[in-house]
């Protein structure tokens, strides 16, 4: 592995030219395009005018210019993507391939998402912090592992391999999709934030396997596809406006517990009256939580769903239930709080 430095020896700002790099060539496999900032020139902006086929890209703490990816497509290998410059890092609407490397963005001043994508092969690491988020994030094979604390990604999640939580917190703004050999792990807790009409969980034909999912502030029309979820799953609004999480698919629905939760005026709604599952089952408690005056509804009006519930039905507060034609059956050792 070489360190390649940008260095600006020409005046049009282009990685693609090698005059711009200290071993006299565009970074190629085996080499690291590695932003120093340390000398005259080295400090200076940049962009591409073509791909980019390396072991990775580094950007130090002593760089202060601007690197714009623009539209073109990124090949990392284990060097992968490390930022950690004092100036911007502009992904635009680039596409980033990374196999076995790290994504490491925790520590770039500037980060700018764009509209790019970032793809993940082979076992990778992912450090991202709360601040600089990903757009869209593919895990395309292999086993990618949070090292942070925290993880975000703004669009979309897209799982054809494994991500492992690792414990930590994996925040996703929007969409997750799960397909046949895709996989969610962790020991720890997973948060949705449904900020848009459509988005939620749309795929899940893998596996979702963490302790804890939370699913804060669902959208009016979240989608929340049928499958084994595996976890203890909450659902919250800690808001004034009223919240609606839709089972909008005929299917089975299995959760380790379900609680719904709110703090605010705004009211949670579980609406399983469209489409109606043909079954929810809990393996552990159903928890309705009412800590403010915002109201808990579970609707399944003129639908023929079969709960089963596991554990304790807890009604911390009270929650306004409409069956519909289906059943609800308490097996073990149920109670009701």
């Amino acid at each position: 592995m070489a360190n390649n430095i940008w260095q600006h020896g020409v005046a049009d700002n282009d990685v693609n030219n090698p005059n711009n790099w200290s071993l006299n060539r565009v970074p190629i496999a085996g080499d690291v395009a590695y932003f120093r900032g340390d000398l005259p020139g080295e400090d200076d902006n940049c962009t591409f005018s073509g791909n980019l086929t390396c072991d990775g890209i580094n950007v130090t703490s002593n760089y202060s210019g601007v690197v714009d990816l623009a539209d073109k497509t990124y090949t990392l290998g284990s060097d992968g993507l490390v930022c950690d410059g004092t100036g911007e890092f502009n992904c635009n609407t680039a596409t980033v391939n990374v196999t076995g490397g790290p994504v490491d963005i925790v520590d770039q001043t500037t980060w700018t998402r764009g509209t790019s994508i970032i793809y993940l092969a082979g076992d990778c690491t992912i450090n991202t912090g709360t601040t600089n988020r990903l757009y869209d994030l593919y895990v395309s094979s292999g086993t990618s592992t949070l090292v942070t604390n925290t993880g975000r990604v703004y669009n979309t999640l897209t799982l054809d391999g494994t991500l492992n939580c690792n414990g930590k917190t994996l925040y996703l703004d929007s969409t997750l999709i799960v397909y046949p050999t895709g996989s969610l792990t962790s020991s720890g807790t997973c948060i949705l934030f449904y900020s848009g009409a459509g988005e939620g969980i749309t795929t899940f034909l893998g596996t979702i396997d963490v302790t804890n999912l939370r699913i804060d502030q669902p959208a009016a029309t979240a989608v929340f596809r049928p499958g084994n979820y595996q976890s203890n799953v909450r659902v919250r609004n800690t808001t004034g406006v009223a919240r609606v999480l839709t089972l909008d698919a005929a299917g089975a629905y299995q959760f380790g517990s379900l609680e719904f939760e709110t703090t605010s005026t705004g009211s949670l709604t579980l609406a399983n009256d469209t489409n109606g599952p043909a079954s929810i089952t809990i393996d552990g408690d159903l928890t309705f939580d009412k800590n403010s005056t915002g109201e808990i509804i579970i609707n399944g009006s003129g639908q023929a769903t079969v709960w089963v519930i596991k554990g304790d039905v807890v009604d911390q507060g009270a929650a306004t239930w409409t069956k519909g034609n289906g059943t609800i059956t308490a097996s073990l050792a149920a109670s009701q709080d």
